[in-house]
């Protein structure tokens, strides 16, 4: 059986790691690289726009993958 200390602990284990993953961090550049995306002229240079969309989709996979194990952890 789990006592409340140890839910403590893993309660604040959990927030120490949200902090050191960025977690709030890594769902802003997701934001801003979608809006670099949508800017006029993004795809007018190929080689500039599939490197930028290449770091975007990386950025995603992240977030959705941090925030799924966020939400596991969510008290």
């Amino acid at each position: 059986m789990i006592t409340i200390e140890q839910l403590k602990d893993i309660k604040e284990r959990t927030e120490a790691l949200n902090r050191y993953l960025d977690i709030e961090g890594k769902k802003i550049q997701v934001e801003e690289e979608q809006l670099r995306t949508q800017a006029p002229g993004f795809w007018d240079d190929q080689k500039a726009a599939e490197a930028q969309a290449t770091t975007r989709s990386g950025f995603l996979r992240t977030n959705c993958n941090l925030r799924s194990t966020s939400t596991k952890m969510n008290w």
